[in-house]
């Protein structure tokens, strides 16, 4: 188990960036990318939109959340568009009226993405380049900028190039493509632009023109075409079509030309911000671990509610740990974190006991969570990830939060009618429970069953069934050894400092034991010979 500690220079902050973007590998990971469909409609010209607004667009698909939350402060979108205030408002309203933006307190949401991941992707999607937000693309005008757009939502995908004819591309009294090209010519320069510009590349009968011939491009488009441009005179046949092939240049979508997705980084950043702590304190690796292993997981599942727990789980987690967050992820190896560990051993599960025993009730509920779990599929589905996920401690305190609202695991079996037992999500977690309360053997006889039910339980709120303790010796040690250090003082401080969870356990060795403890209390409930039942955990 390595151990590590990291600087709290604000000034490394574009490292660490670099080091989680690396590492946060776009295909291995759901995230909002742009919809091909939306964003096709709006440049061929289906859908009226400002340059702005598309720019807008372009900028901010790369903070976008799996459920359209923008993870961008308009200061910095002002910035990097270079909006005045009024452009941006201009922008927003514009954006909220074709529907394609919504606004949630104090946050803007995309409705102009799709999430997608490694595997095929439902709907189609425009990939995140680097190019759209390049000065080269920034400078174009709309009709250029929209052109491009339709070039590239065509052609992106390996490089492909896709056929077109020249006449639609444009609209006129006797050709009707485009609507926003009036001419063969506005549409001659507007692709001479994009190809000046090392955006995209035309052919032309087997000729491929590129930035370095740009030059021959005019003329032989012309020439194919039959426009005379000195005379001014059209000689372009009203019926013939033109057949030519463009794509973007193949360059601008290779892999190191792909904006990776800032969003969930953006995500931990903002609630680090909003509880005290600095997020570049956290090992770069983690947030893609936290994003993977649980907030895809739960995406996959329940959609957009398996986000919206994701992300109520983590927001109490930081609020209530704070800082120790940092020190929770520093017992870490490569592929986990003790954070990610926490947060669902002790914020995320929990979570989901009390949306189970509130979606199994019969009582009403105005908590979308909790509505969307009342159907009866959708809870079994979160039964069976929490089946997975589950502690001896979660699923004993399950069971008590159960009966709490009047409702027993023996009759939630009998409403999944099956043959095979081992398909029903109930049955299986009433099987896990059973087993954990025959863990009081010690004495049993002179016991009640009800007082070892009650025992058990107890043992589940004081976490015997965990190492939370080890834990909390973790962090406690850290604190006392770990310093964030500027950078120059890194190197050297690192040599000295020598942690390892074996030295805590062996720390802990002198202190009562989870066996010993459980002895412990069933020694001192043994003492209670007249009325057990009324004995107090």
């Amino acid at each position: 188990m390595t151990m590590l500690a990291y600087k709290n220079e604000i000034n490394e902050y574009e490292q660490i960036k670099y080091e989680f973007d690396r590492s946060n590998n776009v295909g291995n990971s759901k995230t909002a990318k742009l919809s091909q469909k939306i964003m096709f409609q709006l440049a061929n010209g289906s859908v009226d939109i400002s340059k702005s607004a598309l720019q807008f667009m372009l900028y901010t698909i790369n903070f976008v959340a799996k459920d359209g939350r923008i993870y961008s402060t308009l200061e910095e979108i002002k910035h990097a568009l270079n909006f005045q205030n009024k452009t941006l408002v201009r922008v927003i309203t514009e954006l909220k009226e074709l529907n394609l933006l919504t606004q949630k307190n104090e946050f803007l949401y995309s409705k102009f993405h799709v999430v997608v991941g490694k595997e095929k992707a439902e709907e189609s999607y425009v990939r995140n380049l680097k190019a759209y937000t390049s000065p080269a693309v920034l400078n174009l005008n709309k009709n250029e900028l929209r052109l491009f757009l339709y070039i590239a939502t065509r052609g992106i995908i390996n490089g492909v190039v896709k056929k077109s004819t020249v006449e639609s591309l444009y609209s006129n009294v006797t050709h009707k493509g485009v609507n926003y090209i009036d001419s063969y010519f506005s549409l001659a320069s507007a692709l001479n632009v994009l190809i000046s510009n090392d955006l995209i590349e035309v052919f032309i009968e087997g000729q491929v023109f590129k930035k370095s011939n740009v030059a021959a491009f005019m003329p032989t488009l012309h020439a194919y075409c039959g426009y005379q441009e000195k005379a001014r005179k059209k000689r372009m046949s009203k019926i013939k079509k033109h057949v030519i092939g463009f794509r973007i240049n193949p360059v601008l979508s290779q892999k190191e030309n792909i904006r990776p997705s800032e969003a969930a980084r953006r995500e931990i950043e903002y609630y680090a911000d909003q509880n005290g702590f600095f997020h570049t304190q956290m090992r770069p690796e983690t947030i893609p671990i936290f994003i993977k292993n649980v907030q895809d997981q739960l995406f996959d599942r329940f959609g957009m509610v398996g986000v919206e727990m994701y992300r109520q789980a983590l927001v109490t987690y930081f609020s209530t740990e704070g800082d120790n967050v940092i020190y929770h992820d520093l017992y870490a190896d490569e592929n986990s974190s003790k954070a990610i560990n926490t947060m669902v051993d002790f914020f995320l599960l929990p979570s989901i006991i009390k949306v189970i025993a509130a979606a199994a009730s019969s009582v009403p509920s105005k908590d979308e969570i909790v509505m969307y779990f009342k159907n009866k599929e959708n809870l079994l589905a979160l039964v069976d990830y929490f089946n997975e996920k589950a502690s001896d401690n979660h699923l004993i305190l399950l069971d008590e939060a159960l009966e709490e609202v009047n409702v027993l695991l023996s009759d939630l079996v009998k409403t999944v009618p099956t043959l095979n037992p081992t398909e029903n999500s109930w049955f299986l977690l009433q099987a896990k429970t059973l087993k954990i309360y025959k863990t009081v053997n010690y004495k049993q006889s002179l016991l009640s069953t009800e007082f070892q039910k009650r025992l058990v339980r107890q043992w589940a709120k004081e976490g015997l069934f965990t190492q939370k303790h080890l834990l909390n010796a973790v962090v406690k040690t850290l604190k006392s050894k770990v310093v964030f250090l500027p950078k120059q003082q890194f190197k050297d401080a690192m040599n000295d400092i020598n942690i390892n969870t074996k030295s805590i356990k062996d720390d802990l060795k002198s202190k009562e034991s989870i066996e010993e403890k459980k002895e412990r209390l069933l020694e001192q409930a043994l003492k209670i010979t007249n009325e057990p039942i009324k004995y107090k955990f």
